[in-house]
Formats: structure tokens, C-alpha cells, sequence
């Protein structure tokens, strides 16, 4: 029976991680699959805790940023946000300085003016 709720739980964390696709409630989903594993095959309590625990850091710091690395490698992994920004070409709407300033960053292609 606690294996069930190892199991729910690994289920809630992969719905998450459908919608955020950052690969790390994989790795906690993971960890959970591992300590109801534990808890089905008769572990106590604190030590599936301590297998959850291990396996999700263990896939978070070994397997996630392998699979980000060959993600981007492919280009198969839409960056967002200021990521997303890096190396795009903007123009400037007011003087930039080091503490403020606005540009306006083009989507999609690059712009070439000669």
C-alpha cells in the first residue's frame, strides 16, 4: 500500500514535468519509481525515503544535463526567456549604459544592414 503513493507520485511529478520540459521532475519522478520499488519489495519507510533521495540526485546531476547537452546538440530544445535572448540582433530605442537603456530584439531571422 505505500508503494502506491511512491507510484502517484511519480505520476504527478511526470504530468509536471509535461508541462515545464525541463527534465527535472523526470529525474524527481525517477526517484520516486525507485523508492516505491523500494517500498514494494518490503523497505521501510525512511529507507525508500533515502533511495528516492539518492536516485533523483544521482539522475538530476548525472543523466539530466546529458540529455540537455545532446537536446541542444540536435536542436531539439526550444530556448525561452533571456536564454533564449543570447546573440539575437536588437536595436536600440534609447541610449544603452550599463544601468539602463532599451532595445527592441527582432524574432526569427538576422537582420543585415551594409
Amino acid at each position: 500500500m505505500d508503494s502506491m503513493w511512491w507510484f502517484i507520485g511519480a505520476m504527478a511529478l511526470g504530468i509536471v514535468e509535461v508541462f515545464t520540459l525541463d527534465l527535472t521532475f523526470a529525474m524527481l519522478a525517477g526517484g520516486a519509481l525507485a523508492g516505491g520499488a523500494a517500498a514494494l519489495l518490503g523497505a521501510p519507510l525512511w529507507l525508500s525515503i533515502v533511495i528516492a533521495c539518492l536516485v533523483a540526485a544521482l539522475l538530476l546531476f548525472t543523466l539530466r544535463p546529458y540529455l540537455l547537452k545532446s537536446l541542444r546538440a540536435k536542436g531539439e530544445l526550444i530556448e525561452t526567456n533571456a536564454v533564449a535572448l543570447i546573440g539575437a540582433i536588437a536595436r536600440t530605442l534609447d541610449e544603452v549604459t550599463e544601468t539602463r537603456g532599451r532595445v527592441k530584439a527582432q524574432r526569427g531571422g538576422v537582420e543585415r544592414q551594409d
